[in-house]
């Protein structure tokens, strides 16, 4: 999706934003707090995901599994 001519800036943009709030070390709720400090996180991607969903394609879903399977091997 990110690399898809087709997606538009500001979806690429809200992608790589939650990805970066995701790894970034200052949050909301510190992840140090057990369960709770992940929420935010998950609830960015959530957020970011129900936003930009229309704009991902089978093929980008196709990819990511493929990803998914050679990464979890």
């Amino acid at each position: 999706c990110l690399q898809d001519a087709d997606t538009p800036a500001w979806a690429r943009t809200i992608i790589i934003g939650a990805l970066g709030y995701l790894i970034l070390p200052a949050d909301l709720l510190p992840d140090i707090l057990p369960v709770v400090g992940l929420t935010d996180d998950w609830g960015a991607l959530a957020a970011a995901l129900g936003t930009v969903t229309m704009y991902i394609k089978d093929p980008h879903k196709q990819k990511a599994r493929e990803q998914a399977d050679r990464f979890f091997r």
